[in-house]
């Protein structure tokens, strides 16, 4: 948080939490700031305040965790296209291109639930239900349908609404006849991030949602999933 805080007053504003990584400040869950704050935010709270003991908070933050949803919020207004979806990164503010896990909407659908802030979520998990059959990447969790599928089922978890477990099924079974087909445009084609054990992963959780994994965090802290 404090690494956070210095690159966010190097960069004079903007967001109260700011990562770079090869020289950008990436947004999404996988290299970026989504999912940097996912992460603060499943700590508990004394863990969270303790991880900002030394940190300088904005004036309008009264504690750590308010400088997580204050970031996320930012974030949103700053960056949030009107499609629901999230460049890649602050560099690339105009680009309404990526919608996978690890670059825009869907990584952000676990950030905002775990700050609670279900509306914003669920805009991102629109944006991912229309967008997000991705048919020229692979599988897995990182860049494919298993990820954007599994950001649908999250949002089920969350809300209890059945329409997120049809949309989450409805991706299955787009996908589950293209898996070997997909995995032709991952590097790693059986792996969990790219390939078809992300893409069974998912499948479980569909299956059986009230065992969930992938879309069942703990969203007060004690996280099961590896999102």
């Amino acid at each position: 948080m404090s690494h956070g805080r210095e690159k966010a007053k190097k960069a004079g504003g903007g967001l109260p939490l700011r990562f770079a990584w090869k020289g950008k400040c990436y947004l999404g869950a996988a290299h970026g700031v989504a999912g940097i704050c996912r992460v603060l935010a499943k700590l508990g709270d004394a863990e969270l305040d303790r991880a900002a003991a030394d940190v300088e908070l904005p004036a309008d933050c009264g504690d750590a965790r308010d400088l997580v949803r204050a970031t996320l919020a930012a974030v949103a207004a700053t960056y949030g296209h009107a499609s629901g979806n999230v460049p890649p990164a602050a560099e690339s503010k105009g680009r309404d291109a990526l919608v996978q896990w690890c670059h825009g909407a869907p990584g952000f659908v676990g950030a905002d639930l775990a700050v609670h802030a279900s509306s914003r979520a669920a805009d991102r998990g629109l944006a991912t239900y229309y967008r997000g059959l991705l048919a020229a990447k692979g599988p897995g969790l990182s860049d494919g349908i298993a990820g954007t599928g599994a950001a649908l089922l999250s949002l089920f978890t969350y809300t209890g609404d059945a329409a997120w477990l049809e949309r989450a099924r409805r991706f299955a079974v787009f996908l589950a006849p293209r898996v070997d087909k997909l995995e032709e445009h991952a590097d790693q084609p059986s792996s969990l991030f790219q390939g078809s054990a992300g893409a069974l992963a998912f499948f479980a959780d569909v299956l059986k949602p009230e065992n969930a994994r992938l879309g069942a965090p703990d969203f007060d802290g004690a996280a099961v999933d590896p999102f």
